[in-house]
């Protein structure tokens, strides 16, 4: 029997990308922001509820549940600091302080992504999944120095902003910006498949039922059919990825490319992760 607060915790956990998307949207729309104490207490009761939920498998001995638990926790980590983001609000509202403290949150973010799909990978493999679980991991590995990347450009601008204005600053870092931001779309799209090769490979294993694994797959690889769109989009256009678009049906790719976005459906799986491995 699941303990009431277990039940509850689980409940706040699948509705938590719901409420952080929400809070993300109100700053452009005018809305009171989301403080930044108000993202510390959520950011803590996501990562309680996580504990509650499956986390605490990483005191046990079961060393199978402990590698579950510890992709799981990784994956609602990652997704519980994007709260912080949601306080910040876009690039373009945010303090240059601001964003030059989100790039260095999106790169931890990467990182903690990419060890839960290899931990999840041995996890996968001792269950008898080779196949998408190394396609997951290998896919994410190659993405993850793409995020670096970007990463690294993002706080060289602001930097040149900082110091040379942001118009002159802007403007010296324009061809390197573009770059970056492409290497970026390119990692989306990798992100995407990897959490298509891992909900197959939960499949394949049972660990996630099976029209959920297909849901998973199908939502994956339709935003990465997105994402690469828009690059063709801009790419025909000679226009920046990351900022405007001439056609209509390069908006979804705009969207799903924003770099919190292709962690959501991550955070999902890792939520299924914490609840097998606080399953009895």
């Amino acid at each position: 029997m699941v303990p009431r607060f277990s039940r509850r915790a689980g409940v706040f956990l699948w509705s938590s990308p719901l409420l952080i998307a929400i809070a993300a949207a109100t700053r452009p729309m005018g809305m009171p922001r989301l403080t930044y104490p108000m993202a510390a207490a959520v950011v803590a009761a996501i990562l309680s509820a996580g504990w509650a939920v499956g986390g605490r498998a990483l005191r046990g001995d079961d060393s199978d549940k402990r590698k579950l638990a510890l992709a799981g926790g990784l994956l609602v980590a990652a997704w519980a600091v994007i709260t912080i983001f949601a306080a910040m609000g876009p690039p373009h509202l945010a303090t240059l302080a601001e964003n030059k403290l989100r790039y260095p949150l999106i790169l931890m973010n990467a990182i903690a992504i990419a060890g839960a799909l290899l931990v999840l990978r041995d996890a996968l493999i001792g269950a008898g999944e080779r196949l998408f679980s190394t396609l997951s991991s290998t896919a994410i590995s190659l993405a993850t120095p793409l995020y670096i990347i970007f990463c690294a450009v993002q706080l060289l601008v602001y930097r040149a902003i900082e110091h040379s204005g942001p118009d002159q600053g802007a403007a010296e870092m324009r061809s390197l910006d573009q770059l970056s931001i492409g290497l970026l779309f390119i990692g989306v799209m990798l992100t995407y498949l990897a959490t298509a090769a891992a909900a197959a490979a939960l499949g394949q294993t049972g660990w996630l039922g099976r029209k959920a694994s297909r849901v998973f797959i199908g939502a994956s690889l339709f935003a990465l059919l997105c994402v690469a769109v828009r690059m063709t989009e801009a790419l025909a256009s000679s226009r920046n990825p990351m900022w405007g678009f001439k056609q209509w049906y390069a908006l979804p790719g705009f969207i799903l490319a924003i770099p919190a976005v292709p962690w959501i459906m991550l955070c999902l799986i890792g939520i299924v992760l914490l609840r097998r491995s606080g399953a009895e």
